[in-house]
């Protein structure tokens, strides 16, 4: 869900993923997200995840795995 500063809600999305670890799942939602936020012109983002693998995985730029 994207969200402006004051929490309104800009835009969601939603989908199935063919994906079966939470990880990888959390990860293809972020990816998601984020093209939805450029779709709507928004360049400045706060992301939140309880994932720590998501986390990690965006610390060190790997490469998602589909």
């Amino acid at each position: 869900m994207v969200r402006s500063t004051d929490g309104g809600v800009i835009a969601t999305c939603k989908g199935r993923s063919q994906h079966h670890t939470i990880a990888e799942i959390e990860l293809q939602g972020l990816e998601h997200e984020l093209l939805l936020a450029r779709r709507h012109g928004i360049s400045k983002i706060a992301a939140q995840t309880y994932s720590c693998n998501v986390v990690d995985f965006l610390k060190i730029g790997g490469t998602p795995p589909w």
